[in-house]
């Protein structure tokens, strides 16, 4: 997993879209909520979604990815760490990955993808930066990825997907 500084005016030209993408390794972990995304930067978040299950319907998926106000409360929360911490990483400033905070949430998943951008002016932008990149396409085409959520604050996107653990019983 590489690590690059964000740069301290995170708004200029200079400030260029810049991607990393990290799948985890599958662990065990249940939903608490299918709701949609709703608001301003909500609208560039639905824009995203809507792009995102297009290409995996387009690719064979059987089924649009589920939003999870879960899994998107932990996307925000990351891409608003890395704003007012200045950094841009799937590892946080306390080493914890994109599982670990899935995990700490509280949410029973067998598999965890993370997909990262700082700058994407668009949804479409940051869309079509990730289908451009190997490893951010391969995680938003695997069909074992049922639920996600988005995160976006001051240009710092965090799209996580998931598969969710079956209930106990």
């Amino acid at each position: 997993m590489t690590s690059t500084r964000a740069p301290a005016r995170r708004r200029t030209v200079a400030a260029a879209l810049a991607l990393l993408g990290c799948a985890c390794a599958p662990q065990p972990i249940v939903s608490r909520g299918d709701a949609s995304p709703v608001g301003d930067t909500d609208e560039a978040i639905a824009e995203f979604v809507a792009l995102a299950n297009g290409a995996r319907r387009d690719a064979g998926c059987a089924g649009t990815l589920i939003w999870h106000a879960d899994v998107a409360a932990v996307a925000l929360a990351h891409s608003r760490d890395m704003s007012a911490r200045d950094y841009f990483s799937h590892v946080d400033q306390l080493g914890r990955t994109p599982l670990d905070r899935v995990q700490a949430a509280t949410i029973p998943v067998t598999a965890v993808a993370e997909n990262i951008a700082l700058g994407g002016r668009s949804a479409a932008t940051v869309f079509e930066g990730w289908m451009g990149s190997p490893g951010h396409r391969r995680n938003l085409l695997d069909c074992r990825f049922t639920h996600h959520g988005v995160g976006l604050a001051d240009g710092y996107w965090t799209h996580l997907l998931v598969r969710l653990a079956p209930p106990l019983r």
